[in-house]
């Protein structure tokens, strides 16, 4: 071995000589053989350490998540509470009360037997006040009858009654609402903008996770109250949710030619197994 290091020295001292050996092409020959060691070595570790990576994380990933969307169930009247009523107190509307004289009829007595009371008034202070048994102060007679009292027609009570069928919820309907292009396209929807990793990524163990959602559909087919009935935990609630708000618009239900409100309710499963 030294034998062959020293010929290809030798063969290397016969090649730069009366060279400048300074120059670095002398020195790259001579260590060739060092820096291909460190080259392969490097190599060498690299991937050593890609494929103990890899191992440790195929180890530590021992679980797969798949979601399904379950049957749609049966749309249902929203139970809300009812809303009480608040009526104003009435207030009595105080009629002006109108001054009174008592019309004293004439006598002819002495002076010294008149009472301050009986004295008859000019014809003129008569004409502003009314004629009663006793003198009553108030305000000027002008004359003024008060209009009569005008009957309900029923008219403001049969739009209320409208509005508010507008706003009832039905059990059952003639058509129910529906999600653009039909069942199919609803859980076409859902699997595509669910996302399943969730459970896994929140420290699911082996196992079916189902999240029941209930939502509004309103008469104009807006989705709204968007909210959980069930939650199993580790961010399936949360992501059920979301996929069923960015929803587009349904729609609505109908109930003898006119819109109507309806809470739709809907499962979605996550399921957590081993690779």
């Amino acid at each position: 071995m030294e034998k062959k290091f020293n010929q290809r020295n030798d063969i290397l001292e016969i090649l730069f000589a009366n060279r400048n050996k300074d120059y670095g092409a002398y020195e790259l020959r001579v260590m060739y053989n060092r820096r291909m060691k460190y080259a392969l070595s490097g190599m060498f570790v690299l991937c050593l350490l890609f494929t103990v990576g890899s191992i440790l994380a195929n180890a530590k990933d021992k679980t797969k998540t798949l979601a399904y969307v379950g049957p749609e169930i049966e749309l249902s009247k929203v139970d809300e509470p009812p809303v009480e009523e608040v009526k104003p107190p009435e207030q009595k509307m105080e009629e002006p009360q109108t001054a009174q004289e008592v019309l004293t009829p004439p006598r002819i007595v002495e002076d010294k037997l008149v009472n301050d009371e009986e004295v008859m008034l000019a014809v003129e202070d008569y004409e502003s006040v009314k004629i009663g048994l006793e003198k009553v102060e108030g305000t000027e007679d002008i004359g003024i009858v008060e209009p009569p009292v005008e009957t309900s027609t029923g008219v403001t009570k049969s739009i209320k009654s409208e509005v508010d069928k507008m706003e009832e919820e039905f059990r059952s309907v003639q058509i129910a609402a529906e999600f653009p292009g039909g069942i199919k396209e609803w859980q076409r929807f859902l699997e595509r903008n669910l996302n399943s990793e969730p459970p896994t990524e929140n420290g699911a163990p082996v196992g079916v996770y189902t999240v029941v959602v209930t939502f509004i559909v309103d008469i104009d087919g807006k989705v709204s109250d968007v909210k959980a009935e069930s939650d199993p935990g580790y961010g399936t609630k949360d992501e059920a949710i979301r996929v069923i708000r960015k929803g587009p618009n349904w729609k609505p239900a109908n109930q003898n030619g006119r819109a109507v409100k309806y809470r739709h309710k809907q499962a979605i499963t996550f399921k957590v197994s081993e690779q």
